[in-house]
């Protein structure tokens, strides 16, 4: 039987913020290291951007470059990427149902994030009203791990201060967020937005997913009352 929640983490990108960008910039340059050679795309972005601090795009494609053993694109091309990734990330933003929702479930449970994320182009989330309603985070490129690592979900419990089995993980990739918590001892919730910007979209046939997070206060509001009731 599953323990009572008393905390929830959230994933950050496609969960609670996103791009509504023409272009979402993370694609563009998915499709740049698909060219130039990258076997996995996803992952050699990640590895490259999110396991260290870095000071902006340049820097991260530097790092690409370096893995990858050769250059991701002509001097133009490459000058085209930073510049499609300057003018997109001014429409980064937090989803609209995440604020509400978070002002209620804080009434009932601690909030936090686990990311994979950039450290670089993240003054819209830092300056949000949705980041000051959390009391936790645990970023990858501080942690210098990426989930499904398991030391991203122990931190989070350490830092929220709940045991792992009490917390649940809401997140959009089933493999980082639901298959990873899982593993460390969490519960978790698949959310699959319909916002047609997303960097990552589980492949089809992947069921029983959230839509929003009404749709997860739905569920919680059941689930205690259903525990008051025995």
């Amino acid at each position: 039987m599953q323990k009572p929640i008393k905390a929830i983490a959230f994933d950050l990108w496609n969960t609670l913020v996103g791009c509504v960008a023409p272009v979402n910039p993370m694609l563009r340059l998915l499709e740049v290291v698909h060219r130039a050679g990258g076997t996995d795309a996803a992952l050699l972005v990640a590895e490259s951007t999110m396991k260290e601090p870095l000071p902006n795009l340049a820097a991260a494609v530097g790092e690409l470059e370096r893995r990858l053993g050769t250059r991701l694109a002509s001097g133009q091309e490459r000058a085209r990427l930073l510049t499609c990734w300057k003018s997109a990330i001014v429409h980064n933003c937090v989803f609209e149902d995440v604020v509400p929702a978070l002002r209620r479930l804080q009434k009932h449970y601690r909030l936090g994030v686990i990311t994979n994320t950039q450290s670089f182009d993240m003054e819209f989330w830092h300056r949000s009203e949705a980041r000051a309603l959390l009391k936790a985070e645990v970023l990858s490129y501080e942690v210098h791990a990426l989930k499904p690592d398991k030391r991203m979900f122990r931190q989070f419990a350490r830092r929220i201060g709940v045991s792992a089995g009490r917390i649940l993980m809401v997140g959009d990739n089933s493999r980082d967020d639901i298959e990873g918590a899982r593993a460390a001892g969490l519960q978790a919730l698949r959310i699959s937005r319909s916002h047609p910007a997303l960097s990552h979209r589980d492949p089809q046939g992947a069921d029983g997913a959230l839509r929003d997070l009404s749709e997860l206060e739905t569920k919680l509001r059941w689930l205690r009352r259903a525990r008051r009731g025995r």
